[in-house]
């Protein structure tokens, strides 16, 4: 009776032993899981701060390229409204026997544009 006893006691140890590591077998691949998981993860993180700074190189360039676009904008209008005042100078003088009156409005139109841009260089 107690070596059967002692053989019970025996296989139950086993028994635990081998559930035991059985248990550990099956945690093993959760584990590697998480590593690959914690990889991935620190992947995307460099991968996002790449993409972070290309995203901010590429809205320099953008910001760049508008104020390219702003200046010649600028030259244009500068261009248009010397060509305006050319236009109204030749109106002027083909309209000399007419009254003065609309003469010198236009002409007064033209220099607050003219001032108002000079302002808006000084500004930048």
């Amino acid at each position: 009776g107690v070596v059967v006893e002692i053989q019970m006691i025996v296989l139950k140890q086993q028994q635990t032993a081998v559930t035991q590591q059985s248990q550990a077998d099956q945690q093993k691949p959760q584990q590697l899981q998480q590593m690959i998981l914690v990889k991935q993860q620190q992947q995307q993180q460099s991968q996002q701060l790449h993409q972070q700074h290309v995203i901010a190189s590429e809205t320099q360039q953008i910001t760049q390229q508008q104020l390219q676009l702003l200046i010649k904008q600028q030259q244009q209008l500068q261009q248009q409204q010397q060509l305006q005042q050319q236009s109204q100078q030749i109106q002027a003088a083909a309209t000399t026997s007419v009254s003065q009156q609309p003469k010198v409005q236009t002409q007064a139109i033209s220099l607050a544009q003219f001032q108002q841009l000079q302002q808006q260089q000084q500004q930048q």
